[in-house]
């Protein structure tokens, strides 16, 4: 994703199963709802600091998804990963 990037919309990668990996940008500044929902090969996901706010669902249903790390402090629904998730703090 390039450093312009700091927006990601509603839905952009839904449905997108073949996405395995992503590097977020670190000017990214929000992630909103439903962003990488049902990407069922999205294996680990780093959250940049940069990021401010998060949407419903960001990640939901992500079945493949076993390491997330966000910056300590940063607020998410509960919902924003799948069921039973760890979420790493850094």
């Amino acid at each position: 994703m390039p450093d312009s990037v700091t927006f990601i919309g509603k839905s952009a990668f839904y449905l997108c199963k073949a996405l395995a990996s992503i590097i977020i940008s670190v000017s990214l500044m929000s992630i909103e709802k439903d962003t990488f929902s049902t990407c069922t090969s999205l294996a680990s996901i780093t959250i940049p600091e940069s990021v401010r706010s998060f949407g419903l669902h960001a990640f939901g249903e992500c079945s493949c998804l076993e390491t997330v790390f966000v910056p300590e402090g940063l607020g998410y629904p509960p919902n924003a990963f799948p069921d039973g998730m760890t979420i790493n703090a850094y």
